[in-house]
């Protein structure tokens, strides 16, 4: 097609056209011998965090404005299942106390998704809700001694918080996308369906919830 464009001239196009490719056994073999690389830093697995680590991951902060922030990031982390990026785009009109209710946008997708607030989640905004600035994000940043800043937490700041609060436990290198494992493994260990899972975290495709539904079976099973 180049070569009728005019693009490329004769001589270069039947050039191009002795480039072969491989054969499927050809390629097999090729692949076989290449070094295994990972270019992402993106962990193979996610660091597993037990229901006893994730209450102490809630439960640990003390009774300082930065401790009260810290309680509710963990709590939307941990029981909401939140990613890093839509827990410091949040802001105090995002949450509806009256009704109970947390409205947040999905970068990733595009859509606005309502949670109800767990009895963890609510009371955590209760407590913090005195310190929330009433406009702009609520994940203020901190000083020493547990005052705050008008300066507020990005996406790689909250998750080096997470982190320091996994290593406190003997977690190491716990993220935030860590949380967000264990609140689908969660669900699907207590039975929410394949829509539900599908709902709360946002997801276009049941391929992520079936795999969450299928591992808490297999867990189950090994259990018994």
């Amino acid at each position: 097609m180049a070569t009728k464009a005019g693009a490329i001239d004769t001589r270069e196009g039947a050039l191009i056209q002795t480039v072969s490719g491989f054969g499927r056994r050809e390629a097999r073999n090729a692949d076989e011998k290449r070094d295994v690389t990972r270019i992402s830093d993106k962990k193979v697995e996610a660091v597993k965090i037990s229901d006893r680590q994730a209450a102490e991951l809630k439960d640990m902060h003390d009774d300082t404005p930065s401790g009260r922030r810290n309680a509710l990031m963990m709590a939307l982390l941990l029981d909401h299942g939140l990613r890093a990026s839509e827990v410091v785009k949040l802001e105090k009109a995002n949450f509806g106390l009256e009704e109970g209710t947390l409205r947040f946008y999905r970068l990733k997708t595009d859509e606005w998704t309502t949670h109800r607030l767990t009895k963890n989640t609510s009371q955590a905004v209760q407590d913090y809700l005195s310190f929330m600035p009433e406009s702009g994000p609520i994940m203020c940043g901190s000083r020493r001694g547990g005052s705050l800043t008008e300066a507020t937490l990005t996406r790689i700041t909250l998750s080096r918080t997470v982190t320091r609060f996994g290593k406190s436990l003997g977690i190491e290198k716990l993220s935030a996308h860590d949380c967000r494992h264990y609140t689908a493994t969660d669900m699907a260990r207590r039975g929410y369906s394949v829509k539900d899972l599908m709902d709360w975290f946002g997801w276009t495709s049941p391929t992520m919830a079936v795999r969450y539904i299928d591992s808490a079976e297999i867990q189950e099973r090994d259990r018994g």
